[in-house]
Protein backbone atom coordinates (compact mmCIF):
# COMPACT_ATOMS: atom_id res chain seq x y z
CA UNK A 1 0.00 0.00 0.00
CA UNK A 2 2.88 2.33 0.84
CA UNK A 3 4.45 1.15 -2.81
CA UNK A 4 1.31 2.54 -4.61
CA UNK A 5 0.79 6.04 -2.49
CA UNK A 6 4.37 6.39 -3.33
CA UNK A 7 4.19 5.92 -7.14
CA UNK A 8 0.91 8.42 -6.84
CA UNK A 9 2.39 10.58 -4.90
CA UNK A 10 5.42 10.66 -6.95
CA UNK A 11 4.60 9.90 -10.62
CA UNK A 12 0.90 10.78 -10.96
CA UNK A 13 1.46 14.39 -10.17
CA UNK A 14 4.25 14.17 -12.95
CA UNK A 15 1.74 12.73 -15.28
CA UNK A 16 -0.67 15.51 -14.59
CA UNK A 17 0.82 18.70 -15.11
CA UNK A 18 1.44 18.44 -18.64
CA UNK A 19 -2.57 17.80 -18.99
CA UNK A 20 -3.59 21.03 -16.41
CA UNK A 21 -0.42 23.07 -18.66
CA UNK A 22 -2.09 22.37 -21.73
CA UNK A 23 -5.46 22.93 -19.88
CA UNK A 24 -3.59 26.61 -18.95
CA UNK A 25 -2.49 26.96 -22.93
CA UNK A 26 -5.91 27.73 -24.05
CA UNK A 27 -5.28 30.74 -25.46
CA UNK A 28 -9.36 31.70 -25.37
CA UNK A 29 -11.43 30.07 -23.21
CA UNK A 30 -14.48 31.24 -25.36
CA UNK A 31 -12.47 28.97 -28.25
CA UNK A 32 -13.46 25.96 -26.13
CA UNK A 33 -16.13 24.97 -23.90
CA UNK A 34 -15.15 26.88 -20.82
CA UNK A 35 -17.32 24.57 -19.02
CA UNK A 36 -15.37 21.43 -19.96
CA UNK A 37 -12.21 23.20 -19.17
CA UNK A 38 -13.89 24.10 -15.56
CA UNK A 39 -15.19 20.12 -15.15
CA UNK A 40 -11.05 18.55 -16.40
CA UNK A 41 -10.13 21.39 -13.25
CA UNK A 42 -12.44 20.03 -10.83
CA UNK A 43 -11.79 16.12 -11.93
CA UNK A 44 -8.18 16.87 -11.50
CA UNK A 45 -8.02 19.02 -8.30
CA UNK A 46 -9.07 15.24 -6.96
CA UNK A 47 -6.15 13.76 -7.33
CA UNK A 48 -3.74 16.35 -5.44
CA UNK A 49 -5.53 15.93 -1.82
CA UNK A 50 -4.99 13.39 0.52
CA UNK A 51 -8.58 11.70 0.71
CA UNK A 52 -7.40 9.07 3.37
CA UNK A 53 -10.43 10.49 5.79
CA UNK A 54 -12.92 8.62 3.61
CA UNK A 55 -11.46 5.41 2.63
CA UNK A 56 -14.17 3.25 3.79
CA UNK A 57 -16.66 5.94 1.42
CA UNK A 58 -18.73 3.60 -1.36
CA UNK A 59 -18.21 6.36 -3.88
CA UNK A 60 -16.51 10.32 -4.67
CA UNK A 61 -19.29 13.14 -4.49
CA UNK A 62 -18.85 16.17 -6.24
CA UNK A 63 -21.92 18.44 -5.31
CA UNK A 64 -22.62 21.72 -7.03
CA UNK A 65 -24.57 23.99 -5.85
CA UNK A 66 -27.35 25.91 -8.35
CA UNK A 67 -27.80 25.08 -12.17
CA UNK A 68 -24.73 25.23 -13.56
CA UNK A 69 -23.74 23.49 -17.26
CA UNK A 70 -20.24 22.05 -15.49
CA UNK A 71 -22.85 19.40 -14.35
CA UNK A 72 -22.79 17.97 -17.81
CA UNK A 73 -18.91 17.72 -18.18
CA UNK A 74 -18.55 16.51 -14.64
CA UNK A 75 -21.31 13.97 -15.41
CA UNK A 76 -19.12 12.88 -18.46
CA UNK A 77 -15.87 12.48 -16.45
CA UNK A 78 -17.95 10.49 -14.21
CA UNK A 79 -18.62 7.87 -16.57
CA UNK A 80 -15.22 7.44 -17.73
CA UNK A 81 -13.04 7.64 -14.52
CA UNK A 82 -12.86 6.81 -10.91
CA UNK A 83 -10.98 8.90 -7.61
CA UNK A 84 -9.03 6.52 -5.92
CA UNK A 85 -10.74 3.69 -7.20
CA UNK A 86 -14.21 4.95 -6.14
CA UNK A 87 -16.89 5.55 -8.83
CA UNK A 88 -17.42 9.40 -8.88
CA UNK A 89 -21.16 10.89 -8.20
CA UNK A 90 -22.09 14.18 -9.50
CA UNK A 91 -24.77 15.68 -7.28
CA UNK A 92 -26.50 18.73 -7.94
CA UNK A 93 -27.76 20.91 -4.78
CA UNK A 94 -29.36 24.02 -4.12
CA UNK A 95 -29.63 23.72 -0.35
CA UNK A 96 -26.91 24.24 1.33
CA UNK A 97 -28.02 20.97 3.93
CA UNK A 98 -27.76 19.01 0.54
CA UNK A 99 -23.39 19.19 0.57
CA UNK A 100 -23.71 16.60 3.15
CA UNK A 101 -21.48 13.70 2.34
CA UNK A 102 -19.63 15.08 -0.85
CA UNK A 103 -15.89 15.61 -0.71
CA UNK A 104 -15.84 18.51 -3.02
CA UNK A 105 -18.45 21.36 -3.75
CA UNK A 106 -18.44 23.49 -7.15
CA UNK A 107 -20.13 26.91 -6.36
CA UNK A 108 -20.53 28.67 -9.74
CA UNK A 109 -20.75 32.63 -9.72
CA UNK A 110 -24.12 33.16 -10.80
CA UNK A 111 -24.70 36.22 -9.61
CA UNK A 112 -26.12 35.42 -6.44
CA UNK A 113 -25.10 35.57 -2.68
CA UNK A 114 -23.39 32.06 -1.69
CA UNK A 115 -23.15 33.33 2.14
CA UNK A 116 -25.11 30.78 3.52
CA UNK A 117 -23.60 27.77 1.39
CA UNK A 118 -20.29 28.40 2.70
CA UNK A 119 -20.49 29.58 6.20
CA UNK A 120 -22.28 26.36 6.39
CA UNK A 121 -19.58 24.16 4.32
CA UNK A 122 -16.20 26.16 5.92
CA UNK A 123 -16.18 24.02 8.82
CA UNK A 124 -16.53 20.23 7.16
CA UNK A 125 -12.54 19.34 6.77
CA UNK A 126 -13.78 16.56 4.34
CA UNK A 127 -15.34 18.97 1.74
CA UNK A 128 -12.96 20.80 -0.43
CA UNK A 129 -15.14 24.01 -1.41
CA UNK A 130 -14.26 25.83 -5.30
CA UNK A 131 -15.60 29.02 -6.57
CA UNK A 132 -15.09 31.21 -9.32
CA UNK A 133 -16.10 34.35 -7.94
CA UNK A 134 -13.22 36.03 -5.82
CA UNK A 135 -15.69 37.47 -2.42
CA UNK A 136 -16.72 33.81 -2.35
CA UNK A 137 -13.04 33.07 -1.95
CA UNK A 138 -12.23 35.32 0.36
CA UNK A 139 -15.24 34.56 2.27
CA UNK A 140 -13.60 30.95 2.92
CA UNK A 141 -13.80 28.90 -0.25
CA UNK A 142 -10.05 25.98 -1.26
CA UNK A 143 -9.85 27.23 -4.53
CA UNK A 144 -11.35 29.42 -6.77
CA UNK A 145 -11.16 29.97 -10.91
CA UNK A 146 -10.37 32.76 -12.86
CA UNK A 147 -9.44 33.84 -16.03
CA UNK A 148 -6.25 35.69 -16.26
CA UNK A 149 -5.54 37.33 -19.57
CA UNK A 150 -7.93 34.84 -21.52
CA UNK A 151 -6.71 31.39 -19.73
CA UNK A 152 -8.38 29.30 -17.04
CA UNK A 153 -6.41 29.59 -13.78
CA UNK A 154 -6.94 28.84 -9.81
CA UNK A 155 -5.95 30.62 -6.89
CA UNK A 156 -5.40 28.28 -3.67
CA UNK A 157 -6.56 29.38 -0.22
CA UNK A 158 -3.65 27.35 1.67
CA UNK A 159 -4.56 28.37 5.08
CA UNK A 160 -8.27 28.03 5.04
CA UNK A 161 -6.99 24.55 3.91
CA UNK A 162 -4.06 24.34 6.85
CA UNK A 163 -7.54 25.41 9.04
CA UNK A 164 -9.38 22.41 7.64
CA UNK A 165 -6.61 20.01 8.04
CA UNK A 166 -6.64 19.57 4.93
CA UNK A 167 -3.67 17.60 3.33
CA UNK A 168 -3.08 18.57 -0.26
CA UNK A 169 0.39 18.49 -2.27
CA UNK A 170 3.22 20.98 -3.04
CA UNK A 171 2.56 20.37 -6.89
CA UNK A 172 -0.72 22.04 -6.16
CA UNK A 173 0.27 24.73 -4.87
CA UNK A 174 3.15 25.37 -7.18
CA UNK A 175 0.46 25.58 -10.04
CA UNK A 176 -1.77 27.71 -8.91
CA UNK A 177 -1.32 31.86 -9.07
CA UNK A 178 -0.63 33.89 -6.22
CA UNK A 179 -3.69 36.06 -5.05
CA UNK A 180 -3.34 39.88 -4.16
Amino acid sequence: MNFLRKIRNKILPALLVPVILVLHGFGNPASTDECAVKAMFIYNFTKYFDWSRIESKPEFVIAVYGNSPVVKYLDEIAQRKTINGKPIVIKSITDPSESSGAQMLFIPDNGKNHDEIIRNSINNSNLIIITENREDFKKGAHINLVNVDGKLRFELNEGRMKNNSIKFSRELSSLSIKSN
